[in-house]
C-alpha cells in the first residue's frame, strides 16, 4: 500500500471534498493538502509516524479532523508551521484517548484556537479546555 504522501502532493486541488487515507500510510509531507479549500473532513490513520509542517494550510473548508495515530513525531517548531495553521478557527480536532503529548505539542500541532476533543473510554468525546491539555501525560 501507499506509505508516503509527498510535499504539496495535492497542492490547490480545490475539487477534493474528502480523502480516504490508507492504513499503510507512514508519512504525510509538508503542505500535502495545501489549498484544498473543498476538503471538509480528514482522518489521519493510526499508522502515520510523521506529519510535515502546514499540512492543511489554506484548507478553509476543513471542519473536522480525526487523528487516529498516537505515535506521530511532531516536525513542528513554531505555531506558524503547525499542521492546521491557516485553517478555519471552527475546526474540530478529535484525538485518541491514549495520546501522550504535552500542551505545547498540542498547541503547536493542533493550534490553540481550535476545538479539540479527546476520545473517552466509553467511546464518546470530551472537549479539551486549556486546563485539560495540561493533564495530558508527557513521555
Amino acid at each position: 500500500g501507499i506509505k508516503s504522501i509527498g510535499k504539496q502532493a495535492f497542492d490547490n486541488a480545490a475539487g477534493i471534498s474528502s480523502l480516504e487515507l490508507p492504513e499503510s500510510l507512514k508519512h504525510i509531507g509538508e503542505g500535502a493538502f495545501t489549498g484544498c479549500i473543498g476538503l471538509m473532513e480528514l482522518t489521519i490513520p493510526s499508522g502515520v509516524e510523521t506529519i510535515g509542517a502546514k499540512v492543511c494550510l489554506g484548507c478553509f473548508g476543513l471542519k473536522e479532523v480525526f487523528i487516529q495515530t498516537t505515535s506521530v513525531t511532531p516536525k513542528v517548531d513554531v505555531p506558524e508551521n503547525g499542521w492546521f495553521f491557516g485553517t478555519d478557527q471552527n475546526l474540530k480536532l478529535y484525538i485518541p484517548s491514549s495520546i501522550n503529548t504535552s500542551f505545547d505539542t498540542v498547541a503547536l500541532c493542533y493550534g490553540p484556537h481550535w476545538n479539540a476533543y479527546k476520545q473517552k473510554v466509553d467511546g464518546g468525546w470530551e472537549y479539551l479546555s486549556y486546563s485539560s491539555y495540561t493533564e495530558l501525560t508527557i513521555e
